[in-house]
């Protein structure tokens, strides 16, 4: 399977995580925390990357971050492989402390600035270390709070500038945090797709992978982000002629699996196979 293509240029921002290889603990102790940050604050400086929402968990890590040059996979390649040398000679340790490459998603900051910054900063809650994200020392949201001091690296005004830089705009973002707590749709998304934003924002994004390299193999997730969901597939299906029509459009047409569309009507595999079959003998 290729892996997915950077799509990396000025003023993108990205939703990052990067996970400890087996799961394993990356953060043992507040002194590995903060070594964390301080490579955080060398890379604003060093690759022109600004960092607008973080939270450090006990076996990986979330960002949010906007490439100022162009510079952003060049940036966590250098904090990853900066933080496991010092995390290996600390600890004693040898071996990859990460999972693989980190895992990024293209943000559309337009609709999903607010939504991506409160996942992150949920974190510690959805695993039950903190009742309240206010309770957990290392993540952007006491900083945002004006509870602690923000770091020169990191950018509060961006996010805190839509609520109102007044106490009454901190209270309009603490409620908007923990309303999230019920919400599970931007997980979802996060987990699922690599471009997050709206249908004009995904279709740009798209193509711009499409066109990235003739010659590199654009992952099917990225070439076929700009699609219609299946969703709107389907939406005011007459009857089941029309169901059986729209299925085949949605896996010839649009590149679905069988078994996602056969999953979407809730019915068996060998269905939607059997419809596909038939169209592609037909024609």
């Amino acid at each position: 399977m290729p892996r997915p293509i950077r799509l990396d240029y000025p003023g993108a921002h990205f939703h990052v995580t990067s996970r400890g290889n087996e799961q394993r603990t990356i953060f043992m102790d507040e002194g590995d925390r903060r070594r964390f940050l301080s490579l955080l604050a060398t890379t604003h400086d060093r690759f022109d990357v600004v960092c607008h929402a973080y939270c450090l968990m006990g076996n990986h890590y979330h960002l949010l971050v906007e490439s100022g040059s162009g510079r952003f996979s060049a940036a966590l390649q250098h904090i990853n492989g900066s933080y496991g040398r010092f995390f290996n000679r600390r600890h004693e340790r040898v071996g990859h402390l990460f999972q693989g490459r980190f895992k990024s998603n293209l943000i559309d900051t337009d609709s999903y600035l607010l939504e991506v910054v409160r996942y992150i900063e949920l974190n510690p809650c959805r695993a039950a270390l903190v009742a309240d994200p206010a309770e957990w020392a290392w993540s952007s949201y006491r900083s945002r709070l004006g509870l602690a001091p923000a770091p020169e690296w990191l950018r509060v005004e961006p996010v805190m500038e839509r609520f109102g830089l007044t106490e009454a705009g901190r209270q309009a973002y603490r409620d908007f945090i923990l309303a999230g707590l019920e919400n599970q749709l931007i997980h979802r998304k996060l987990k699922g797709d690599s471009i997050i934003g709206s249908p004009e924002f995904v279709a740009v994004q798209a193509d711009r992978a499409r066109r990235r390299s003739p010659s590199q193999k654009v992952p099917r997730r990225q070439r076929l982000a700009d699609r219609p969901a299946l969703g709107a597939i389907f939406e005011g299906v007459a009857d089941a002629p029309d169901r059986r029509r729209r299925a085949v459009r949605a896996c010839v047409g649009y590149g679905y699996r069988m078994t996602e569309v056969a999953a979407f009507l809730d019915l068996h595999y060998t269905t939607i196979s059997r419809w596909v079959r038939a169209e592609c003998d037909n024609s």
